[in-house]
Order: C-alpha cells, then structure tokens, then sequence
C-alpha cells in the first residue's frame, strides 16, 4: 500500500514517518521536494507516486500565533488543506485523503463531543480548522478521513510537547503551577499511527472519526499521572485558566466522545492511562530526565 505524507517537519508528521516506515510502503517528502501550498507541486507528486492515501500533517498549531496572525493562519490552516484536497479530486480522485482536525473547532460548553456536533470554535486557528474540515467533506465525499484529535504528545528532534517541557521543568526543580481547569482528550503520536494503518488496513466508511484516547483529563492531571508513573514525587500546584492568559481562548471542555471510533475500529478503544503509559515507556528522554 503506497502512502504519500505531507509535512513531516512538524511534530506529528516527524513522529509519524518513524511509526509507520515498516508498516506501510511510505513516501514523506520534505516541504523543499514537495510544497503543498502548491498545487503543481502536490499533483506532480500525485501523478509521481500514485498513493492509495495522503496524509496530510501540514498546518500551523500555534493557536496565540494564530490568533496574532490569522493570515499565516488562513494560510496554513486552511489554504494549504484546500490545495491538497482540491488537487487530490482533480488528479487522483480514487487516493484516499487523511486529514487532522482538533478539538479546537468547539467552544468546550459541554463536552463529550461526537464527530457530527456543530462546531463554534472561539479563536482563529478553530475557525480556520473548520473551515478545511468542511471544505474536505464537501471537495472528497466518498474518500476523505477526518480525524479530530487533541492534546498531541510526541517526541521528535523537530519539536517539544506540553509534556516533554513540563517534566523538564519539574526535574530541574522549578516552582510549577499547572492548569486543571480545562478538560480534555489526549493522544499520542504511537496512538494516532495505529489509528491510521486501522484504517488504512479495515477501510472503514468515510468520515469524520474522533481519535483520541478514552477518558477526561486535565494538565494537571496529566503530567501528576507521568510524575507517579516515573517514580518521580509530584511538586507542582494547580492552576486556573484564568491565572496565564492567552492571545486565543481555549474550550474549557473540549473532550470527545468515543461512540463511533469504539464501535467501528474496536481494536483503539484504549483508556488515556494505558495510551500514556507507552508513550513513557517508549522513549528513554523520559526516565533519563530524573537519573
């Protein structure tokens, strides 16, 4: 099965090429051999590598950047979304395109959100996530994948995660605050691939499906979960959102709901400390932080 990646210079994109390389027959060019912001480019790729499926990581996850700048966010949030499934229909209308979406494009009000719920997102990156959600359904009806993450944890030389910075922090011994007022969903990048090749391998229908891990949690909660799993004493305070104000409001309960991703691809159905729990394990940066 021949895969075509885009974006592998963020972090899932990076950690992608990595998960998938001995599972699927993967192309990932980097942005210099393929621009996705280009349509020439994106087909003569196409046209070049015929792959049953894109996977697109490209965008600009900066959510305050984006809010500061909503024309980088246009561009990399939606314009580029747009090219690649505009160039898909018009060249190879029979690839399959994978497309991430985030929890961002609801408001939180009140959580538990499935994949059909109407988005109000409150800043500029969900309203330029939205837009490239809607704009992939309509352009790619029978081929098109979306999944809805959150809370992405990875590690890659490229960039640092939440997690990664937070543990930092406690094993140097600094004073840390950390905020347990918004809910959400959490996945890794090692969860994210093994949805992708469930998918690629089962063709489900598509759609748009929620992948993240089962359960609701906080920051605080999570990295209080780490610490524990590291045999590290947690040290840190809570925090309220309100205590660090952003340039973009966040949703206060953004988690998803699982309904549709438990009954279609049973084998992810995972509850957020087990998903957790590997991604510690899998990478020795982790351990190495507190010997």
């Amino acid at each position: 099965m021949s895969v075509l990646l885009l974006g592998r210079g963020g972090l899932l994109g990076s950690c992608l090429v990595s998960h998938l390389s001995g599972s699927v027959e993967l192309v990932a060019p980097t942005r210099n051999e393929v621009d996705a912001e280009s349509a020439e480019a994106v087909a003569a790729a196409l046209e070049r590598f015929r792959p049953a499926y894109l996977i697109n990581c490209t965008g600009f996850l900066n959510v305050d950047r984006c809010e500061q700048n909503p024309a980088l966010s246009f561009q990399g949030n939606f314009l580029t979304a747009a090219n690649v499934a505009r160039t898909i229909a018009q060249v190879l209308p029979n690839c399959h395109l994978i497309h991430f979406s985030s929890d961002f494009v609801f408001d939180g009000h009140r959580g538990n959100y499935v994949e059909s719920a109407l988005p109000s997102p409150l800043s500029v990156y969900g309203i330029h996530k939205f837009m490239a959600d809607e704009f992939v359904a309509r352009t790619l009806p029978a081929t098109h994948y979306i999944l809805r993450t959150a809370s992405v944890l990875g590690i890659s030389d490229l960039k640092g995660n939440f997690l990664r910075a937070m543990l930092t922090k406690v094993s140097r011994g600094e004073n840390l605050r950390v905020n347990d007022t918004l809910k959400v969903s959490m996945a890794t990048t090692e969860f994210i691939a093994q949805g992708l090749i469930a998918i690629m391998r089962e063709a489900p229908p598509a759609g748009a499906y929620n992948l993240v891990a089962e359960g609701v949690l906080s920051w605080f909660e999570m990295l209080r979960y780490s610490c524990l799993h590291l045999g590290v004493t947690p040290s840190f305070g809570r925090a309220e959102i309100d205590e660090y104000p952003n340039a973009a409001l966040r949703p206060r309960n953004s988690y998803l709901n699982l309904v549709k991703l438990r009954t279609t691809l049973p084998t992810l159905s995972r509850v957020w400390q087990d998903v957790l729990d590997e991604h510690l394990d899998s990478h020795r940066f982790y351990t190495d932080l507190f010997k």
